[in-house]
């Protein structure tokens, strides 16, 4: 869309497999060889890209030209890419962590569909009741299918007002430690343990760089397993392969917390970096390429 937009500069556009393998590459390619003019990284690898000093802040950009684009952005969003008052990056698809679950399922065991805050004691009661079992014992439906994420591991830490890492999650200075071995990450892994003890969770193993996630998202879609978590970013494939199958009706809660437990989850997705790779010219068509993504109408398809 972009190039068929102008005839100044064109974009090639090369696919990585993942948010892991795009910035392993990067990483790779900052010992020797030529940097991409912009490259999409996720949200936790903002102060690596910072650090390899390779970067062109978007900030410089934005100023150069007057403009008031960061009064456009969601101002959580922006803080999160904003490191001593300056946006670094672009944010370009941000997402959060849900709870999916299968609104006909719980529907067919009196499970109120519309609910949207799940404490963890409530899931597990409500995980025993979707468990579907054979005869002879089998498990047909699970009531949870989940991966072993350290990005939800994360997230669950947030909704309980906790620390991943010191101080303050790197946000005001440099973390230097990590925090998560709290009473938060016992209280998530404890449940996890629960669904698996009680033989209505599926545990498929870890997520990050594995098959396993789409072995969880098979799960769900075919009707597998009932509840499952993972980004709103798979909201659409989940929809179109649970369509496909007939059987699940795909529905949206917020991660479940314990009781009391109020915080909010953190942004998630990733944003576009700008390189001082190439020329001023190719780098001005960077900037032109990664203002053209922040349109709404571009944002929106």
């Amino acid at each position: 869309q972009y190039n068929s937009s102008q005839n100044k500069y064109y974009v090639d556009a090369i696919q990585q497999p993942d948010y892991d393998a795009t910035i392993t590459k990067f990483n790779t390619t900052l010992a020797g060889g030529d940097l991409p003019n912009v490259v999409q990284i996720y949200d936790i690898g903002t102060q690596r890209m910072i650090d390899t000093k390779r970067i062109l802040p978007v900030q410089d950009f934005i100023d150069k030209e007057g403009l008031k684009l960061v009064d456009d952005l969601e101002p959580a969003v922006a803080r999160y890419y904003t490191i001593g008052g300056k946006l670094y990056s672009m944010p370009f698809n941000s997402s959060a962590p849900v709870m999916y679950f299968d609104k006909n399922a719980f529907k067919e065991v009196g499970l109120d569909p519309e609910k949207k805050i799940w404490t963890y004691d409530e899931l597990l009661d409500a995980a025993k009741k979707l468990t579907k079992k054979d005869a002879s014992g089998k498990v047909e439906r699970s009531g949870v299918v989940f991966t072993l994420y350290s990005w939800i591991f994360e997230q669950e830490q947030a909704t309980q007002g906790a620390l991943f890492a010191d101080p303050n999650n790197g946000r005001e200075e440099r973390a230097t430690k990590v925090v998560f071995n709290n009473e938060a990450g016992a209280n998530w892994l404890n449940f996890l343990k629960q669904l698996v003890d009680e033989g209505v969770g599926r545990n498929v193993g870890r997520d990050s760089g594995t098959t396993n996630g789409s072995v969880r998202d098979a799960a769900f879609t075919n009707g597998e397993a009932a509840i499952t978590f993972n980004s709103i970013a798979a909201l659409r494939g989940y929809i179109n392969n649970a369509t496909k199958g007939g059987k699940v009706d795909v529905g949206v809660a917020y991660l479940p917390r314990p009781t009391g437990a109020k915080g909010g989850v953190i942004i998630g997705g990733a944003s576009l970096w700008i390189t001082d790779q190439g020329s001023p010219e190719q780098q001005a068509g960077a900037w032109d390429f990664v203002k053209w993504t922040s349109n709404p109408e571009v944002q929106a398809t």
